[in-house]
């Protein structure tokens, strides 16, 4: 029977082992929902729906929308081109791979999607991020100088697995000759390999649901860093308009202020290419006009039209449909000009975009030996990506009343990433200006950005060979007119000002210099280490009031900002308006010492401490007790009992001396206070510390004679002060569910004292032992 019994609880105990391996083994509940595969039809049909929205537009379309969707799908179609060629410069990449970018990975965007107005592809943000990567990479093989000078020049690889120019080989050239490799190729191979981890990061990131990530960016955190990422945008333009193959300044720290000095230096030494210049300054005064323009055209007019019909004239609101594209306009005048007047030949030698081949983009894989090399430029890329395209996402969800998924959108995101580096595309992004032109020109559906690329699709199977003398000037005065919305950022600093919004005016400056000093990838740690800093300072340091009480009101606020209230007597009620925990109890206390005037009985303070206070004691009671023995000697003679009566009331009266001054409060406080009341609906949660901080409080006060009230706790935080113990020193009858509650008892309560011990006295019938 005892063999049996010892049988079962040995099986007993190794059921209870492998149940807590398989809790261990078991991934969290995101994690597990979606990795478990549909087992029924109904699960296999909502996740076909849910994972291909496109099923669930194309089911409801409505004829009525197709209008709309390819006028704006047209629209958006023309501002990729230039973009598309703009963009790729900034990404160190050849101009044709931009068009692939605003090509490939949106039609795997709109069938993942959610959101019917974002407008994927090349972003000038994360095309500068794209091709600093390209310039560590460039640096760590060796090869900055020429490959960032020109895709043109050929390199082979040497026995090490190393490349080398072939230029420079020497030796090698007769590994030249079997290699038909070119710095081009090599920078494609880096931002196809960037773009594939950037896309599996976004992947992860929506499979395991952690979108929340982006709660760390805050709103002047973004505007600063992508107002400091403007600037280095606009500086990284410079050669182009100038007219310099490359500028001799190392990527990183202090980039910016670097390449303006070179700039400067090469003005002031007159070796500027003056057409470059000109082209760009006609260039940007065309866009500008075609701006304001466009500006003009898009508010109503209000005319009168007649109408056959009625025979009579009619006041009718016309607005001009479609906004001017004033890109394409420069671009197509820049390059009919440049064609006719051979710009690329002496005396104009401008710089132009050079051979665009024609065809669909060719079929590519990353480079193993590169994932090392960009993982971090990944990381940071995913995160900006993100944080930019799902705020803009929310941002037409709310505007035009249709709610998205973002965790479907983070796999969108992934996806497209991960689909466009299998054909020759660099990291995607949304684009602000183009998503506002698609929502403006009236796009409905996810449609407008399959037929963008359908357009596109054209274009560069077909047409790209057109773009071939195109002055790279003219796109470097795209983008910097496109930057005028990220500039005007600048203004958001006089909004948190005019706010009182300090912290988020110094997260905003920290982080912009942080990004144009340090460049866009240190500079977003700054500022992301920069903004938890300041919420921890803030937690540290909160903002601490005290309460009165509106007229004939059950309304409590505070006495600073309120003065129409009035402090209930005798009674001091505390808010404290952060989470109470390790970070700030010891403020907590102190401010709450201060209110209610509570100072430390020692010898700094001015008052008797206890060793001060006994000795005096004592030396009165033994100068009392000589003198006593002098004055009635004769009877203590006479009386031989007495001296040792006297003796022992000595030492009573002795001891009792002692224990007063050892069981006196240690502190001191406001004679006409009776209680505190500490508010705690700003607590948003209570740890360890917070709740020894509440409890010995309570202890500290009661020896003063004030009770301390803790009111509106929350039920968390009630949780949290039965699993610490509070309730074993103070009680349960100490919380009350309000402040008026809290009052009401302060007034005409019995007093409460740790220990669960009650007094008889009414509340405002006691001492606080102050006087």
């Amino acid at each position: 029977m005892e063999e049996r019994e010892r049988r079962q609880s040995s099986s007993a105990s190794g059921l209870r082992k492998l149940a807590r391996v398989k809790k261990l083994l078991t991934p969290p509940e995101p994690v597990r929902s979606a990795l478990m595969p549909p087992r029924t039809g109904k699960e296999w049909r909502s996740f076909f729906l849910v994972h291909l929205p496109i099923l669930q537009w194309v089911w409801h379309y409505q004829w009525r929308y197709l209008l709309p969707d390819f006028i704006s799908g047209v629209t958006v179609s023309v501002m990729r081109i230039p973009q598309g060629l703009a963009y790729a410069l900034l990404a160190e990449l050849p101009p044709v791979i931009g068009l692939y970018t605003n090509f490939v990975p949106v039609i795997f965007y709109s069938i993942l999607c959610t959101s019917r107005h974002l407008s994927v592809g090349t972003f000038a943000v994360v095309s500068l991020m794209v091709g600093n990567a390209i310039s560590k990479v460039m640096e760590m093989e060796g090869l900055a100088p020429i490959c960032l000078e020109s895709d043109e020049a050929e390199l082979f690889v040497n026995g090490s697995g190393r490349y080398g120019v072939c230029e420079e080989a020497g030796a090698g050239s007769s590994l030249c000759e079997a290699s038909n490799f070119t710095c081009g190729d090599l920078k494609l191979n880096v931002a196809v390999t960037l773009s594939f981890m950037t896309g599996c990061i976004m992947f992860l990131m929506g499979l395991l649901q952690l979108g929340f990530f982006t709660i760390f960016l805050s709103e002047s955190l973004v505007s600063g860093y992508t107002t400091g990422a403007a600037v280095h945008v606009f500086t990284s333009q410079l050669r182009h308009v100038i007219g310099v193959k490359s500028l001799d300044v190392p990527s990183g720290i202090l980039q910016v202020p670097l390449t303006w000095y070179e700039v400067l230096k090469l003005v002031f030494k007159g070796t500027v290419n003056t057409a470059s210049v000109v082209i760009t300054i006609v260039a940007i005064v065309i866009l500008v006009v075609i701006k304001l323009l466009n500006k003009f055209l898009s508010k109503p007019l209000r005319c009168s039209v007649f109408s056959f019909k009625d025979k009579r004239f009619h006041t009718k609101t016309l607005k001009w449909p479609i906004p001017i594209p004033g890109a394409i306009v420069v671009v197509i005048l820049g390059t009919a000009v440049s064609y006719g007047a051979k710009f690329s030949a002496p005396p104009f030698n401008v710089t132009l975009v050079g051979d665009i081949p024609t065809g669909p983009p060719s079929f590519s894989l990353l480079e193993p030996r590169f994932v090392p090399s960009v993982i971090q430029d990944a990381f940071t890329i995913a995160i900006v990506t993100v944080t930019v395209s799902i705020s803009m996402a929310k941002l037409f969800a709310k505007q035009y009343k249709y709610a998205i998924d973002s965790t479907q959108e983070l796999i969108a995101y992934g996806v497209m990433n991960i689909g466009g580096s299998l054909f020759s595309s660099f990291v995607s992004s949304a684009s602000l200006s183009r998503s506002v032109i698609q929502a403006n020109s009236g796009g409905k559906t996810q449609l407008v950005s399959l037929v963008s690329s359908l357009i596109l699709m054209v274009v560069i199977t077909a047409l790209s060979f057109l773009f071939e003398p195109l002055p790279r000037a003219v796109l470097a005065s795209t983008i910097w007119v496109a930057l005028y919305g990220m500039f005007t950022q600048v203004l958001d600093v006089y909004k948190y000002v005019k706010w009182s919004s300090f912290s988020d005016v110094l997260i905003w400056l920290v982080v912009f210099l942080s990004t144009v000093l340090l460049g866009v990838d240190l500079g977003l740690g700054v500022g992301v280490a920069f903004s938890l800093m300041v919420v921890i300072v803030r937690t540290i340091l909160p903002k601490s009031t005290l309460l009165g009480r509106a007229r004939e009101t059950e309304i409590y606020r505070d006495m600073e900002n309120f003065h129409q209230v009035k402090a209930v007597p005798r009674v001091l009620i505390f808010r404290f308006q952060a989470p109470l925990c390790f970070l700030n109890v010891a403020v907590f206390r102190k401010r709450l010492d201060i209110v209610s005037e509570a100072k430390p009985v020692n010898l700094a303070s001015g008052e008797p401490g206890c060793l001060k206070t006994l000795w005096y004691k004592i030396f009165h009671r033994c100068r009392s007790y000589r003198g006593g023995s002098g004055n009635h000697g004769n009877a203590n003679h006479q009386s031989g009992g007495g001296s040792i009566s006297r003796s022992a009331s000595f030492q009573r009266a002795l001891q009792d001396d002692v224990v007063s001054v050892i069981k006196a409060p240690p502190m001191i406080v406001r004679k006409d206070l009776h209680t505190i009341i500490v508010d705690c609906a700003p607590f948003g949660f209570l740890d360890i510390a917070g709740v020894k901080a509440l409890e010995q409080t309570a202890v500290d006060y009661d020896t003063c004679g004030i009770q301390v009230l803790l009111a509106a706790m929350t039920k968390g935080n009630r949780d949290m002060l039965q699993r610490a113990g509070f309730y074993e020193t103070c009680g349960k009858e100490w919380l009350f569910p309000s402040i008026q509650d809290a009052v009401q008892h302060a007034k005409h309560g019995t007093r409460l004292r740790p220990g669960n011990k009650e007094e008889d006295e009414t509340s405002f019938g006691g001492s606080n032992g102050n006087g």
